[in-house]
């Protein structure tokens, strides 16, 4: 019953779900530590978000994004072989290497305009951020909110949970988060997630 139906979309995911949500009908949609601008541009602001917090000078971290910019260009938009990038600029097997997916994949993605499905899509939107992210930010969040309320209004809820991370556990900061990961200690996962998801869906039926 496309009426009961619900879509939860966990970061990239959040770019899957208005999409796969314009294409089949249902209830509403939840997305948590997502992504609301074109992916080239926030692949560029995670990388300076990640690198101030390893606590590297401004130069090191202006550099770092230069770097990253240079990477992505040739991956993403020149379309090159990762091989052939690695072999001339080193430096890219970083920046490239994060990804669990192969490049193809994430040509696909960068060439999406994100922000776009949000705006045309008419049903309830639970919109979640944990301040202890690492990975993504809050602007972006904020921004789905207020695209889908300006073509919706008060389709779009926005919900902070402080002390969660992009992996949703707990973290008293995103420097703890992604400390945490780095080193892949145990964790604990935030259980007010579960609490903020339920009671809004309560809140729909």
């Amino acid at each position: 019953d496309p009426k009961r139906v619900y879509i939860f979309g966990h970061s990239i995911g959040g770019i899957v779900a208005p999409r796969l949500a314009e294409r089949e009908r249902i209830a509403g949609i939840v997305v948590a530590e997502a992504v609301g601008r074109d992916w080239f541009e926030y692949e560029l602001r995670n990388t300076r978000r990640q690198v101030e917090l390893s606590g590297a000078t401004p130069a090191a971290t202006d550099a770092a994004v230069m770097d990253k910019y240079r990477c992505m260009y040739r991956l993403l938009v020149a379309n090159e072989s990762e091989e052939r990038i690695e072999v001339e600029e080193p430096v890219c097997k970083e920046p490239n290497g994060v990804y669990p997916v192969d490049a193809a994949y994430i040509r696909q993605v960068a060439a999406l305009h994100v922000i776009e499905p949000w705006s045309r899509l008419d049903v309830p939107v639970l919109v979640i951020y944990g301040a202890s992210d690492f990975v993504t930010e809050r602007d972006d969040h904020v921004r789905i909110v207020a695209v889908v309320n300006a073509a919706h209004p008060g389709a779009a809820t926005f919900h902070e949970i402080a002390g969660m991370d992009h992996l949703l556990y707990r973290a008293s900061s995103p420097k703890a988060a992604m400390d945490a990961f780095s080193s892949g200690a145990a964790r604990e996962y935030d259980t007010d997630l579960s609490a903020v998801v339920i009671a809004w869906l309560k809140q729909q039926t």
